[in-house]
């Protein structure tokens, strides 16, 4: 091939050439552009700590986040959620100096930001005291996870405030917090959004891994400051950069507004200027519970409760909602944790002194979803049907809403049970042979129920049955999902049966935390998945084989196809006897009548359970998620509990 002999380029030509390639800086857009991050996958490279790709995993934020998904509502106007939940009366709001808001937003990192942000909302905090809490942990917030909060920014009552020498972060006492961002990656709420966006078209939760660590780290500050008081709701603001937002939690949702530029706007300190002339119920105490100090009342309640004089006590009333008697009982601390979560009923049950009768009875201060069926009315019904081994019911009713104009998906109701009698957990059992009788009186209350009162429990669960003198009750829920039955977690149907129920009846924890169809598949292992729990109470392990080898013929087990292989009528009947109490009721009946076992000493042993230590090696970056925490048989998982 001849070669080709290359003319060469005159010089004007070559440098013009150059000249119009020179790169052109882009013009600066007027708004930033929302925050980008690779997409990303529910696995890791590994999970080794020697290795680069392991993250460090705080997982109370990774667990709040996910109990949260769903549940942050917005973005509404601040002028609305300021009407809506702080409406006033307070004199003309004091001149804002701007200038002291640009000063703290231009500082570098969110420390710097602190000290000077308290300086400035300090005009507009009269009765309120703003504190620093950044640095020092409070030592019992930890109620949820093993967490210890501190955030940012404590927001106090001046009179609440802790004194010198005290933990100067202590959520027992706070109104509300503060978080400060300093990085847009980390804004946990999508910008520029319609209002009001619920929908899949709109999601107001923005789905990456820092925008829901943060999201968790929120919720977990707010839910220290609710399971460690008696609230109705809390307050806090979070600001990123130069952009803010107000936040309003209750048992029903998280209430967030519309971002505003708080160098600019009079929104944050118009906040804590209604907020420092609210009445305390505004600020979110619940002021239902009125301590008692002393008097003949209070005495003859320690006494009644085993107290002792330096225990505080709380007088709480109860308005009947089909009498409309109102009745009053006096309670120290709740003995029941249900409440430790961001969302949901909050349950407290205690001992209480009833102030009529001088008995001791258990009250149960909860929010209910109002769209359901109160638990009062349900005890009203089943004693009017002579529902056996079910609590005495004494009285039931209303407060108040956690929530007021509802265009929102779920609204919960402070609501008050009081019942005559005060039983153990099931879990507490002295022997096995106890505990299963209390599983056997309990199906007989669910027996009557389903035949007199021709209603379903819908959550039968290890948590759900108590036991006393001569009773085993059922508490009112909606769902546990580790005792849901495998046919309803997979999905196939919406139709609760009365089989769905008696499938929860199994008293054991092999099926805990699986889904529908892993839960199916243990069924079908029969009397395999008994063995591999390794009992050694031989008539325990048996009547839990007979209901195995039983529920397995409603999934396939081997057992039933081979049944049906010889006479598909006898298969057919064998998971139609499962939609009856007779088969359950019996296979216990014929199993306590086993003398030896009823005699026998093998109550409860409590296990240590082994918590894995994870550590930063060198060159990690600390995370707050582990990503395979947020994946969608988890969110599934833990939507289910609310």
């Amino acid at each position: 091939m001849a070669s080709q002999r290359l003319e060469p380029i005159p010089p004007a030509q070559f440098y013009a050439s150059l000249q119009s390639k020179t790169p052109q800086t882009p013009k600066k857009p007027a708004v930033p552009p929302p925050p980008q991050e690779t997409p990303f996958h529910n696995r890791l490279s590994s999970r080794v700590p020697q290795t680069s790709t392991n993250v460090y995993q705080e997982r109370p934020f990774v667990e709040a986040a996910v109990d949260m998904q769903g549940k942050f509502w917005g973005p509404i106007p601040v002028d609305q959620f300021l009407e809506e939940f702080l409406d006033v009366e307070a004199p003309p709001l004091p001149e804002v100096d701007y200038e002291s808001l640009v000063n703290v937003a231009r500082l570098r990192t969110e420390p710097e930001m602190y000290d000077p942000l308290i300086a400035a909302l300090k005009p507009f905090c009269k009765g309120i005291k703003l504190v620093n809490t950044s640095t020092v942990s409070d030592p019992e917030s930890d109620v949820l996870y093993n967490h210890c909060v501190k955030p940012d920014i404590g927001i106090y009552a001046e009179k609440d405030a802790p004194k010198p020498g005290e933990c100067i972060t202590q959520a027992k006492l706070m109104t509300g917090y503060g978080e400060l961002k300093n990085d847009v990656s980390y804004e946990p709420f999508t910008l520029d959004q319609p209002l009001y966006s619920i929908d899949a078209k709109h999601p107001f939760e923005w789905d990456t891994m820092q925008a829901r660590d943060t999201r968790g780290q929120l919720t977990v500050y707010a839910n220290a400051i609710q399971a460690t008081q008696f609230r109705t709701h809390s307050f806090s603001f979070f600001i990123n950069k130069t952009s803010c937002r107000l936040i309003h939690w209750s048992r029903s949702c998280a209430i967030v507004t519309e971002e505003f530029d708080y160098t600019e706007m009079k929104w944050l300190p118009m906040f804590f200027w209604h907020l420092s002339h609210a009445h305390k119920s505004v600020r979110g105490t619940d002021t239902t519970f009125r301590r008692v100090r002393g008097g003949d009342e209070a005495e003859n309640a320690r006494e009644a409760l085993d107290l002792k004089d330096a225990d505080r006590l709380y007088k709480v009333s109860v308005k009947d909602n089909v009498t409309k008697k109102k009745t009053f009982y006096i309670v120290h601390e709740p003995f029941t944790n249900n409440h430790i979560f961001p969302l949901g009923r909050g349950t407290r049950c205690f001992k209480a002194y009833d102030c009529q009768t001088e008995a001791v009875v258990l009250l149960k201060d909860t929010w209910r979803v109002s769209k359901y069926e109160p638990e009062g009315d349900v005890y009203r019904e089943l004693h009017e049907k002579g529902v056996r081994n079910i609590a005495k019911f004494i009285t039931a009713g209303d407060k108040f809403s956690s929530a007021a104009k509802d265009k929102r998906p779920r609204v919960h109701m402070h609501y008050r049970l009081v019942l005559g009698t005060i039983g153990t957990p099931l879990t507490q059992f002295s022997s096995t042979w106890q505990m299963v009788n209390a599983v056997k009186c309990a199906l007989l209350a669910h027996w009557d129920a389903v035949t007199k009162a021709n209603l379903l429990h819908r959550d039968i669960s290890l948590g759900n049955i108590v036991m006393g003198p001569a009773i085993a009750r059922c508490d009112e829920k909606t769902g546990t999902f580790q005792f849901i039955s495998a046919r309803l977690l997979m999905g196939d149907t919406q139709e609760h049966k009365t089989g769905d129920d008696l499938e929860s009846f199994k008293f054991d924890s092999t099926l805990n935390g699986v889904g529908g169809d892993d839960k199916a598949d243990l069924f079908k292992m029969s009397t395999a998945t008994v063995q591999s729990i390794g009992l050694e109470r031989k008539p325990l392990s048996d009547v839990l084989k007979r209901i195995y080898s039983g529920f397995g013929h409603r999934y396939g087990s081997t057992k039933h196809e081979e049944l049906q292989l010889e006479n598909e009528q006898a298969a057919k009947a064998e998971v139609e006897k499962l939609e009856t109490h007779n088969w359950l009721y019996g296979v216990l009946e014929d199993a306590l009548k086993n003398i030896t076992w009823k005699a026998a000493e093998d109550g409860r042993v409590d296990q240590e359970v082994l918590k894995e230590d994870r550590y930063l090696t060198a060159g990690q970056k600390k995370r707050k998620s582990m990503l395979p925490e947020y994946d969608e048989e988890r969110d599934e998982k833990r939507a289910k509990r609310h």
